[in-house]
């Protein structure tokens, strides 16, 4: 008798021929509605539901079998933390390796939390992830899982339990991460695991699980996701392009192809990818890192196996994986010597009146200490650059400098500026200036100065990691990309406190101001695109105009 009840929809009321002469317009949205009281055979149908049919949709909810009883933390022998995991950061180790998975396991000793992170990567073995129908059709099925386990993934969350299925196409992988509570933390990635098997049989041409509407949806999520990236912020087109000059593909991975793939990719073709690249594979890799025993990680590494072939016998003998499963190795572009090249081009969004200009240095596969100078190059151009380039001569309103990494080795120093007031060329005049100002403060920098960056710097790297999450993620980037160099930001920081100011220094000249460089120039639009002026620059390099970005990236010489 005390209830208060919303209902809408877009046609409400109208279908049914109902008289719409008493409905109120809103005054200031022009939306239709109208006050009713609930009818009296109603009203008494709710008021005694066990007389009536309505009792038997009645039911309390049924109990989520994913809310975790036990949060005792795990103790390990005192010998085994002594001989593996003495230290808060010691890395993880591997306690299986066979033909079918590669395990490493960590306790959680830095938090103590009930709490566990598994990580599991599935190879593809496609002939071609990376292009541009590998990457897209690895996109769809991770969101056609995802969208199934929803089903039961509400309830998980509800108990502190997350799980989440991720495309990796430039390794060729697809990835399972669950994470939470770790008491039932292995029964929630059992059930995503067996969702996934069951979400379409052997034999069958079809999937259950995967009907007409729910395609049109996943198609419909994916193209969205496409068309926003054409009015995303032109800094954002800049780093598009300057990926793809970097990026050595047999197919080019272009938004717009990915578009028409995803047009002419059918149901058919998202089951039997299904079928074909992921039930059938072995080779797996797995990390569990948190409140949880060896021997719990062991069982947990046996079952997901069995759970993919549906049998709990083991395949045949064969010889332990010495590195993993990925298929791939992302291959960098390896820049001409002496050579800067310039790329301009427009941006997609007709409303953005906005430029860009972003610079690219590389310094391709680099040794520790020379990663330790680089970093603290970066380091110290972090605060100049804002206050330069944004306060001092209102460049553009977004500065940004950042040590990138392509692949898993290859370094550059990016810096970009993204503005209205000035175009693209003129930025790039301006940040070229900007080096060499950052050389003249450099060497006119007191030695305490420097020290004090380099202290700043090297306390940033020893810092702890703030939860287990961010834990986990380090430890899993080292072995997904196979250099199991857990120690590396430590390793990294010893090599940091001995570089010098005259380090830095010869750094700037060889690959900043003397070296080779690319210069992605995005135009706003209502702003023509002048001609690319080639040959020699002043630090005598020869300045080459870049008209295909993926063509350059297809036909250069590669890094290791």
């Amino acid at each position: 008798e005390n209830m208060l009840m919303f209902v809408g929809a877009p046609e409400y009321g109208k279908e049914a021929g109902e008289d719409t002469s008493s409905w109120q317009t809103d005054t200031w949205y022009g939306t239709q509605y109208r006050i009713t009281t609930v009818e009296q055979s109603t009203s008494e149908k709710w008021q005694n539901p066990v007389g009536n049919q309505l009792a038997s949709h009645l039911h309390l909810p049924h109990p989520n079998e994913f809310l975790p009883s036990d949060f005792d933390l795990v103790t390990l022998p005192e010998n085994t933390m002594k001989q593996y995991f003495s230290k808060k950061d010691s890395p993880p180790v591997c306690i299986q390796n066979d033909s079918e998975i590669q395990l490493w396991y960590k306790p959680d000793t830095a938090f103590r939390m009930p709490k566990v992170n598994i990580f599991v990567s599935f190879p593809v073995p496609a002939k071609d992830p990376t292009s541009s129908v590998g990457g897209v059709v690895m996109s769809l099925w991770t969101e056609w899982q995802n969208e199934v386990a929803n089903v039961f993934a509400y309830a998980a969350s509800m108990a502190g339990l997350h799980g989440e299925w991720a495309p990796n196409p430039k390794r060729g992988t697809i990835e399972l991460h669950v994470s939470g509570y770790s008491h039932k933390a292995a029964l929630f990635c059992r059930r995503l695991l067996e969702t996934t098997v069951g979400t379409t049989a052997a034999s069958d041409d079809d999937a259950p699980s995967l009907d007409s509407e729910l395609w049109e949806r996943l198609v419909h999520k994916m193209c969205d996701q496409y068309q926003s990236f054409f009015m995303a912020q032109v800094y954002q087109h800049a780093i598009y392009y300057m990926d793809q000059s970097l990026e050595a593909v047999p197919t080019p991975r272009t938004i717009e192809q990915r578009m028409m793939e995803l047009e002419q990719l059918t149901i058919a073709d998202l089951i039997a990818f299904h079928k074909k690249n992921f039930l059938s594979t072995s080779g797996l890799q797995i990390m569990v890192h948190g409140n949880v025993a060896p021997e719990q990680a062991i069982e947990l590494g046996k079952a997901i196996p069995q759970i993919l072939r549906g049998s709990s016998e083991p395949i045949a003998e064969a010889p332990p994986l010495k590195a993993a499963a990925p298929t791939l190795q992302q291959r960098i572009v390896q820049f001409p010597r002496d050579t800067s090249l310039v790329f301009r081009g427009k941006s997609w969004n007709e409303e953005n009146t906005n430029h860009c200009a972003l610079q690219y240095y590389p310094f391709g596969i680099v040794d520790l200490p020379t990663n330790a100078c680089l970093s603290l190059l970066r380091h110290l151009i972090a605060e100049p650059a804002y206050n330069q380039l944004r306060t001092q001569e209102q460049l553009g309103y977004v500065v940004h400098s950042q040590l990138k990494t392509s692949g898993d080795h290859v370094k550059a120093l990016v810096l970009l500026v993204q503005g209205e007031a000035k175009d693209p060329v003129h930025m790039d005049e301006r940040m070229r200036l900007f080096w060499q100002s950052v050389r003249t403060q450099l060497v006119e920098m007191p030695d305490d100065e420097f020290l004090s960056h380099r202290k700043a710097l090297y306390e940033n790297f020893m810092e702890s990691k703030k939860n287990l999450l961010q834990e986990s993620a380090s430890h899993w980037n080292h072995i997904t990309n196979q250099t199991y160099h857990f120690d590396r930001i430590p390793d990294i920081a010893k090599h940091l406190q001995t570089r010098t100011k005259q380090d830095v220094l010869q750094l700037i000249d060889r690959c900043i101001l003397y070296g080779s460089s690319l210069s992605i120039q995005m135009f706003g639009q209502g702003t023509e695109i002048p001609e690319i002026i080639e040959g020699n620059a002043e630090n005598g390099n020869r300045t080459l105009a870049l008209s295909d970005p993926i063509e350059f990236g297809r036909t250069q010489s590669l890094h290791p």
